[in-house]
């Protein structure tokens, strides 16, 4: 397996949004707001369709950013356009910042929180989080 051919999380989440945005069409017409909160079978079942799809087609790609771009696009339209990324900057409960490392579903994240330890060093501390206890520290994170 070459890194060059190796699908990225942006190229993994463009492929997963086109997936989702024609499921919406299919199902419900242009009309996003009439987009529902699914249970997690049918998540399910829409993540190992994209996966044998992606598998078909002989993508590379590492499962944790299939994984990633999965949720962080469920998550777009079941909160009507509220993006995250993994390795964004977040304000947590509108107090505490902290860096997404990963998504665990559509609704939560794990987040990394930092603060200078005693030895004066960086210490991280990491923590599952629901995604609507959090907001962007920054529009355009360029580190996300």
């Amino acid at each position: 397996m070459t890194t060059s051919n190796l699908l990225t999380y942006n190229e993994l989440r463009n492929k997963v949004y086109y997936h989702f945005n024609l499921l919406l069409i299919s199902l419900v017409g242009r009309d996003k707001s009439k987009w529902k909160i699914f249970d997690s079978y049918f998540l399910i079942e829409e993540l190992t369709r994209l996966k044998h799809k992606l598998n078909s087609n002989g993508a590379i790609y590492e499962l944790t950013d299939l994984a990633n771009a999965f949720n962080s696009v469920v998550h777009e339209f079941e909160s009507e356009g509220k993006i995250f990324h993994p390795n964004s900057l977040v304000i947590v409960k509108a107090k505490k910042v902290a860096r997404i490392m990963s998504f665990i579903d559509h609704t939560s994240v794990k987040v990394s929180f930092y603060k200078e330890g005693f030895n004066g060093k960086l210490e991280s501390r990491l923590c599952s989080v629901n995604l609507s206890d959090i907001a962007l520290l920054l529009k355009k994170d360029p580190l996300a």
